[in-house]
């Protein structure tokens, strides 16, 4: 058993914005959860966006283990989570005879849920989402080209900081082709991937220009 969690209903709102809504990716749809260590992790991502929520354990886990909770096991679990959101929560692990079960205990509630019984695609099981987050966090800030980004994905950032809404988000990439990193306090972590725009798109240069009617002496004339 690991635990307290003190806040799960905003754990699951930082990332579940990120899991991928398409159900032909079932190793995406849905918040992945590893214990390892001082930490629980909840991770979700559609590829486009990667979100990372940890909470430290008091009680930590004699081994690691990680679960896949997919997207309509997660409406019960959130649920419960709100109703005893002023009841620290404890989770418990075990493999079952279909697959793994996350337990979640709220004083002397509980709720099963099952996880994900098939194979878990490398992001998970060889843990590539730490290595991709190391490799990027890792990078300089290096911007001296615009980027581009999604105006709708990036509306996800929006629950980064979990309870307290006003923690404000600090925020870097290496390059242009390279993913702006969100980091938001000190338990959260982000990737937003950068878009492609089309050649006739309007450049850093041209953006300038056209709002040439900004220069105070034109206003004064």
């Amino acid at each position: 058993m690991i635990g307290p969690i003190t806040d799960f209903p905003y754990l699951l709102s930082q990332v579940s914005d990120h899991m991928s809504a398409d159900r032909t990716l079932p190793g995406l749809n849905g918040v992945y959860f590893e214990a390892c260590g001082a930490y629980l992790y909840a991770v979700a991502t559609d590829r486009y966006t990667l979100a990372v929520a940890r909470r430290r354990l008091d009680k930590r886990p004699s081994r690691p283990w990680a679960v896949l909770v997919g997207e309509q096991e997660l409406k019960p679990l959130r649920a419960f989570a709100g109703f005893n959101r002023h009841t620290p929560l404890m989770l418990t692990h075990r493999h079952g005879d279909d697959g793994p079960v996350l337990t979640v205990r709220a004083g002397a509630q509980s709720l099963e849920v099952p996880g994900a019984a098939f194979e878990l695609p490398g992001l998970w099981a060889r843990g590539e989402w730490r290595t991709l987050l190391a490799e990027h966090i890792h990078n300089a800030p290096d911007l001296r080209q615009e980027i581009a980004l999604n105006p709708t994905l990036l509306a996800r950032w929006g629950r980064s900081g979990g309870a307290d809404r006003n923690t404000p988000i600090t925020a870097w990439t290496n390059g242009p082709g390279k993913p702006l990193v969100i980091a938001c306090g000190t338990d959260f972590l982000g990737l937003h991937m950068p878009v492609r725009v089309s050649a006739d798109a309007p450049q850093r240069a041209d953006i300038v220009a056209g709002w040439g009617d900004l220069a105070p002496a034109l206003c004064a004339a």
